[in-house]
């Protein structure tokens, strides 16, 4: 949770089952925001025995990336013993310990798992986690707008307030 997550993460590690819906609604929703998303995508097993090695590595490739900024794990509802597998120490462990910051969005609403405990940000769906970066890079937009128009109006003002005091010089040099 204490590790910095980027004003504008656009480098994203993705976690999840490949061709699943999860995947799928993660994507399009990046996808249809406009912004320069860039996926970096590694396959792990979100359900059963094989997701307590596959995530663990799944995390360790991508925070060995030099370009991933953020890592995002996401897996669909399921029944509680279908998402049991989030709760478990070394899935968890590897969240936490992770040198970039890990973003879930595991379940349902009503899920929450130790996984998503230790994340430095957790959303209820894929879908959600999605739009939590797309809202990150359309409030960067925002303000890099408002300071661009900041700046405009500042050196409009200095400019014509250097006009007039430069017409004034002159005119007095005149009369002089």
């Amino acid at each position: 949770r204490e590790t910095a997550l980027p004003l504008v993460p656009l480098d994203i590690g993705l976690v999840t089952s490949d061709g699943s819906a999860a995947y799928h609604d993660f994507v399009e929703e990046l996808r249809g925001s406009g912004y320069a998303f860039r996926l970096h995508f590694v396959d792990a097993r979100m359900q059963g025995a094989e997701t307590e090695t596959d995530v663990p590595r799944a995390i360790a490739v991508l925070a060995k990336d030099p370009e991933v900024e953020a890592i995002v794990i996401i897996r669909g509802g399921g029944s509680r013993s279908d998402l049991i597998w989030f709760d478990k120490e070394k899935v968890a462990r590897a969240v936490a310990v992770c040198p970039k910051p890990v973003l879930t969005g595991i379940g349902h609403e009503i899920d929450l798992s130790v996984t998503d405990l230790v994340a430095h940000t957790s959303r209820k769906t894929p879908t959600a986690v999605a739009q939590f970066l797309v809202e990150q890079a359309r409030a960067y937009e925002t303000a890099l707008t408002e300071a661009a128009r900041s700046v405009r109006e500042f050196a409009r003002e200095q400019l014509d307030r250097q006009s007039r005091a430069l017409s004034d010089s002159a005119r007095a040099w005149r009369e002089s």
